[in-house]
């Protein structure tokens, strides 16, 4: 009778003695595995599996902000706003009447929403 120890040592030894027999049986492996599969189901479901799981992330991720830092960002984002809005107004005064400069605070839809969330 061969014990489960003969076994297993024989199965090594066959793994490392024959190399190219090994690397032929894991191939033949996956490819059943491959040719088995019903992919499109499969492809579907994956679909859904990893959008769930980055909308998960993005939750936690939101979750694990500092109000602090959240608010910073939303200050930053509004400053870049109110400078890119009046440097257009700017340009436009400057391209409509040359002679006189005048320096409007335009806040956009964008900055009103970002001053709402800060």
């Amino acid at each position: 009778m061969v014990t489960e120890e003969v076994v297993s040592h024989s199965l090594v030894w066959d793994l490392i003695s024959n190399p190219f027999r090994t690397a032929q049986g894991i191939i033949e492996y996956f490819l059943a595995w491959f040719f088995t599969r019903r992919w499109k189901s499969l492809i579907g479901f994956s679909l859904v599996l990893v959008l769930l799981s980055g909308l998960a992330g993005f939750a936690v991720y939101g979750w694990s902000v500092d109000h602090r830092k959240l608010a910073a960002q939303y200050a930053r984002w509004n400053d870049e706003e109110l400078d890119a809005r009046k440097q257009l107004t700017k340009t436009k005064t400057v391209n409509a009447e040359k002679s006189r400069l005048m320096e409007v605070e335009d806040v956009s839809p964008y900055g009103e929403l970002l001053l709402q969330r800060i």
